[in-house]
This record gives structure tokens, sequence and C-alpha cells, in this order.
């Protein structure tokens, strides 16, 4: 729950172990104190949104590098033609 690590329970066979009242007091208990905490909101996310990170970071290096490449290669060309229409 909330990236913690918490017990499930849930019984098999569709019996629950405590009430549906107390799960839903055991979960804004646990909200209103662990969640509450604005660094602890600020890691969790990192930890669900890590891969998005990671591939958005990659990519954006990636096309970077291939932008710079086509500059090298087609500045001369720019250069050229800038000068010969002027």
């Amino acid at each position: 729950m909330y990236g913690f690590c918490v017990p499930d329970l849930n019984i098999s066979g569709g019996a629950t172990a405590l009430s549906e009242e107390t799960i839903k007091t055991f979960k804004k208990l646990f909200q209103d104190t662990i969640m509450a905490d604005k660094m602890t909101s600020y890691i969790a996310d990192l930890a669900y949104s890590w891969k998005v990170i990671l591939v958005c970071s990659v990519t954006a290096i990636v096309l970077g590098y291939i932008y710079l490449l086509l500059i090298r290669c087609m500045g001369a060309l720019i250069i050229w033609l800038s000068i010969v229409l002027l």
C-alpha cells in the first residue's frame, strides 16, 4: 500500500480477518500519519516513476546527440547557402 509493505488482510474464500470499517480506519490512519509527510510523498513518487524518468533522460540525451551530429554535418551547407544567397 502506497509503496510500503503491509499485511494482506484478506483470507482465502472471501472472508476477511478484519471488518471493512477496521480496514478503512487503518488505511485512513496510515494515510494521515505516514503519507502526510511531504518528503515521504516525494520519495514514493520517485519510486513509482523512476522508469519513466530514466527513459525520458536517455531519450533526451540520444536525441540531443543526433541533433548535434546533424548540425555538424549540415553546418557548412547552412553557412555557404547563407553567403551565396546574401
